[in-house]
């Protein structure tokens, strides 16, 4: 299955919740939100799921300046000293880590390397990343190794560099990469995407899974990552919270005080949008001329019971749900070519819906409508750069 969990404090028994409709995949562990016996604990009980489990080192917090904290990662022997200027000691011991952390949970699948995060992929930091992704496939094997890459999404800005990169990144024998994009804004709901620079990304997920079969896992990118499927994704991910939905350095770097209490949202598949679930959701359900809105199961959920009831816990649940549901159309889509063609006929309806919404006087946020406005154009542009043909 292509979707994955990216897993983060506040579990209880959502893995197992989101499981049940049988289109989840797997869960990506974050050894910053639980201690080695209990993340032990998560990992056997994914595995009694019948789902893979794989380890974020999360490496990439502490590189380059303000460097990033997480409560767990001494416990796992995951706190790496980097530094741009590394030694090959330093590179090894790195490596060492992170098989053992692996080791610890009994984690025999495939493990994600560290990684330093990159502002643009022409820095200083760059060698480092490419030293650490080698020295672990030199360790571990080309069969187990994935690749981590943690990058802001400005550095898709220029497709030179970007080439430059990919060049060396596919000399490496490893088995896939793990793509973590930096978004400038932490912002929720997303606003709307650079087009060029995802339309970057978009190749690069083409050119590493579509053309050269790599093992693709594009983590943290919500409903990006259903574009980033139809583009050539083996996995996408995304999380129960917020800071889960979105890759942003800003998370591990400590703030004084507290945010306000998440607002439970649906996410309505055909919008492509985290709807709020009490007011948005149910001034649309209201409307009997806006019912395509709604798949059929989305309308039974949300007239079981009263929406203004509908709690957190419930809304994270139904929110992945719908997502690896999405995610498994994609996957029996086939080819590329029908892929993308599927995706961008979904993201035109998309628009069409918002303006009858629109029309019947019903007033939602504008990022929701730009948002897969955005996605559209850069699915477009990346089927003009890589000459795709549509089918």
């Amino acid at each position: 299955m292509t979707f994955y969990i990216q897993q983060g404090y506040g579990k209880g028994s959502k893995i197992a919740d989101v499981a049940k409709n049988g289109h989840l995949g797997g869960v990506i562990l974050s050894p910053g939100d639980e201690d080695p016996a209990k993340l032990g604990e998560t990992a056997r009980a994914i595995a009694r799921l019948g789902l893979q489990a794989r380890l974020d080192p999360q490496s990439y917090i502490y590189a380059p300046e303000p460097a990033g904290t997480a409560n767990n990662h001494p416990a796992h022997g995951l706190d790496l000293e980097l530094s741009w200027h590394a030694t090959p000691k330093q590179v090894t011991r790195a490596v060492t880590a992170v098989r053992r952390a692996n080791e610890t949970l009994g984690l025999a699948d495939r493990w994600l390397t560290p990684t330093c995060w990159l502002a643009s992929f022409e820095n200083l930091w760059t060698p480092l990343s490419l030293s650490l992704a080698a020295a672990a496939a030199d360790d571990w094997g080309e069969g187990r190794t994935i690749v981590s890459v943690a990058v802001s999404e400005d550095a898709f800005a220029d497709w030179r560099a970007v080439d430059v990169w990919l060049d060396a990144i596919t000399t490496l024998d490893v088995a896939g990469f793990y793509l973590l994009i930096d978004r400038k804004s932490s912002a929720y709901p997303p606003n709307p995407w650079n087009v060029t620079h995802l339309a970057n990304i978009l190749r690069v997920v083409y050119r590493l899974g579509e053309l050269n079969g790599y093992e693709v896992v594009w983590g943290y990118s919500d409903i990006e990552g259903l574009v980033g499927l139809a583009a050539g994704a083996s996995h996408v991910a995304s999380g129960w919270h917020y800071s889960l939905r979105q890759f942003n350095r800003g998370k591990w770097i400590r703030k004084p005080g507290g945010g306000a209490a998440p607002t439970p949202r649906a996410l309505v598949g055909r919008l492509w949008a985290p709807l709020k679930a009490a007011d948005e959701v149910q001034y649309i359900l209201e409307k009997p001329e806006l019912a395509s809105t709604f798949t059929r199961g989305e309308r039974d959920l949300f007239r079981a019971k009263p929406l203004s009831s509908f709690t957190l816990g419930e809304a994270q649940v139904q929110y992945l749900s719908t997502l690896a549901r999405n995610a498994k159309i994609i996957e029996e889509l086939g080819g590329a070519g029908k892929r993308i063609a599927t995706v961008l006929d979904k993201l035109k309806a998309a628009d069409r819906r918002y303006q009858a919404i629109e029309d019947s006087g019903i007033v939602l946020d504008p990022r929701y409508r730009s948002r897969p406005r955005s996605l559209r154009l850069a699915v477009e542009q990346l089927v003009a750069s890589e000459k795709i043909l549509l089918e």
